[in-house]
């Protein structure tokens, strides 16, 4: 899989900047190596290494155990309800007629 650098900033709630940082960083790391757009010259992009497929599916892993082991303690009701909530977050900072007041109930 491999993304254009500027395809995600807006789905994570981030600057460009931002995320150019954090794909420099994980870039000298070893995790992901940028490449030219084969059909667009002006075009980066960015896929996972060998190392960075490696950590994916340690943290995938890892992530699938916590849900599992959130589920027995709470319940699928619970964790679905938990994870709907959670979904919203970005919702209300992105709306328009939130205001801070609403925020810090």
């Amino acid at each position: 899989m491999s993304c254009a650098t500027h395809a995600r900033p807006d789905s994570l709630g981030v600057s460009k900047q931002t995320v150019g940082q954090l794909v420099d960083t994980l870039v000298v790391r070893g995790y992901l190596e940028r490449t030219v757009g084969p059909d667009d010259r002006r075009r980066v992009l960015v896929t996972l290494t060998e190392r960075g497929r490696s950590a994916s599916t340690v943290v995938l892993a890892t992530a699938e155990d916590i849900d599992a082991r959130l589920v027995a303690v709470v319940g699928t009701e619970r964790m679905t309800n938990t994870r709907e909530t959670l979904a919203a977050l970005p919702d209300l900072r992105s709306s328009s007629t939130s205001s801070p007041e609403v925020l810090q109930r």
